[in-house]
């Protein structure tokens, strides 16, 4: 009987050092939902934290052309006069074909005739004087049109998932941008809605509330080419027990039936 007490009371260390293991992995699990995107707490008065700063009205993007951008870019001789005819029914000798352009690492554009130029690091209003400057040795009075392609915002809503929302121009609207991404799913917080901008090496953050009428404007914040607009989930208690806990306490539970059904085994089988 000493020897089964012995085995029993290691057996029951056990169970209780398992207890402890299941608890401590509770208490891991306390950051629910881990694929939830951006979470934190913003510091008050727009101190960096790192890189990053929270700020209650975002820096306005200046447009530049960058490595990597891809540029719609159009010749059209005689400012333009062969694209009056061709919309008017006339000819269209010499009129640019639609051809995308992508910027090299180096910031380099292979254009036909005028070769490689550099383009990076210039507005796009630059980047036209610069190329009408070089087409007009083959054109008489060329009219270049530079345009950037492949504009995109990215919509992270809360643990529903994530959309690609092209923009067609700089400075869309936010509720714009919301409304092409789907609108906001069950367990989003309309008055939690987080706007990421990344200028140079410093991302900076606007925190909006849209859930009350009375700060409609915030609706209308523009968004620019490469902004995340990040909706925090809810976190809904019945949702947190289904998807967090329930699967924690169903694996504690198997756990615990199987180190119950070994001290029963070590108990009978013990002389």
């Amino acid at each position: 009987m000493v020897k089964a007490g012995a085995a029993l009371e290691t057996d029951w260390r056990g169970l209780v050092l398992c207890g402890v293991m299941g608890l401590g992995l509770l208490w891991g699990c306390r950051a629910f939902f881990p694929e939830a995107m951006f979470l934190g707490t913003p510091i008050s008065g727009g101190a960096p934290r790192g890189s990053v700063r929270y700020t209650d009205s975002l820096p306005v993007v200046r447009e530049v052309i960058r490595p990597g951008d891809v540029l719609l870019i159009q010749v059209y001789p005689s400012e333009g006069i062969d694209l009056i005819e061709r919309n008017t029914g006339g000819g269209s000798s010499g009129v640019s074909s639609d051809v995308h352009y992508e910027v090299s690492e180096e910031g380099m554009v292979a254009l036909p005739l005028v070769g490689v130029v550099r383009l990076a690091g210039l507005s796009l209003e630059a980047a036209r004087h610069r190329l009408e400057t070089l087409y007009s040795r083959y054109y008489r009075l060329p009219m270049v049109v530079v345009r950037r392609v492949h504009r995109k915002a990215y919509v992270v809503l809360g643990v529903e998932g994530a959309k690609v929302v092209s923009l067609d121009k700089q400075g869309v609207p936010l509720i714009e941008v919301v409304v092409a991404a789907g609108g906001l799913p069950a367990w989003t917080r309309a008055r939690q809605i987080r706007i990421l901008r990344r200028i140079d090496s410093v991302v900076y953050v606007q925190e909006v509330d849209l859930r009350r009428v009375e700060r409609a404007m915030y609706a209308y914040i523009p968004i620019y080419d490469g902004d995340i607009v990040h909706v925090y989930p809810a976190w809904s208690p019945s949702r947190l027990l289904s998807r967090e806990v329930y699967p924690v306490l169903t694996m504690l539970s198997s756990l615990s039936s199987l180190l119950l059904t070994v001290v029963l085994l070590v108990t009978v089988g013990v002389p």
